[in-house]
């Protein structure tokens, strides 16, 4: 039995139609959760930690929504990490100044960060301005996580998202 030429285009499309999920990249995302709450006032000393189980195979962007609490007069950088462990995968300075109340702040890495699907990576967040100065992270507190502030432990997850390919 043979197929004709329309049949076995026919055949075709729908494989690859129907298979298209495992035979392209697609664009994976952590999604950010919608913030409910804010963190207390980040200042000098205090790290900010919030692990999660990654998802993304190619990581392309982290983005972060801060809250601004105070007039910033200082002109002092959030620093913002991506670790797998104690090995930093991204790290990016950005001045507070810079950093607008309530929408995403984006992080692009410099490198490729691949192969860490199903890895428990923690994005560490902290700067050195003094108190009174400072920026907050917006929240949601209705997740069953937890993050670090300083030395406590905080029911919630932070505002942020994880996007790239997988």
């Amino acid at each position: 039995w043979f197929f004709s030429s329309i049949e076995y285009f026919l055949c075709v499309f729908l494989f690859v139609f129907g298979s298209k999920d495992q035979l392209f990249t697609r664009t994976g995302n952590r999604e950010m959760p919608e913030a409910n709450a804010v963190t207390e006032e980040l200042t000098e000393g205090l790290v900010v930690e919030q692990k999660f189980k990654n998802i993304t195979e190619d990581i392309n962007e982290i983005a972060i929504v801060f809250s601004r609490h105070y007039d910033l007069a200082e002109n002092v950088n959030m620093v913002i990490e991506l670790l797998d462990g104690n090995n930093v995968l991204a790290s990016e300075n950005i001045n507070c100044d810079d950093i607008q109340a309530k929408h995403r702040t984006y992080i692009k890495p410099t490198n490729l960060i691949s192969g860490y699907v199903g890895k428990e990576l923690t994005l560490r967040v902290y700067t050195k301005s003094t108190a009174g100065t400072g920026l907050a992270i917006m929240m949601n507190t209705n997740e069953n996580t937890s993050f670090t502030f300083g030395n406590n432990s905080v029911k919630g997850t932070l505002c942020f998202s994880i996007t790239g390919k997988e």
